[in-house]
């Protein structure tokens, strides 16, 4: 923050801010109905270098995040996925 803002701060003060904004956030998450979402757009995107299923609703471009399934498909090879949280 410093040297991209000049502001000090420190990790505890930021650390502050951003909890109770991620709870909120996780209560908005949860109330969401993704029934909705009738064409995806899904790939994966990283976090702290691990890879992560995502996608986003192509009509209202809300991003959500999928968790792999363990559903037989038809298909040899192919996976599918079911929605974890939706973010608007």
């Amino acid at each position: 923050m410093r040297d991209l803002l000049g502001v000090r701060i420190s990790e505890g003060t930021v650390l502050n801010i951003r909890q109770p904004a991620a709870r909120q956030v996780g209560a908005i998450s949860r109330g969401l109905d993704l029934l909705p979402v009738r064409v995806g757009l899904h790939d994966e995107i990283f976090q702290a270098s691990q890879p992560v299923l995502a996608g986003v609703d192509a009509s209202s471009t809300c991003c959500y995040l999928l968790q792999q399934s363990n559903i037989a498909t038809p298909i040899p090879g192919a996976f599918t996925c079911s929605m974890l949280s939706m973010r608007v």
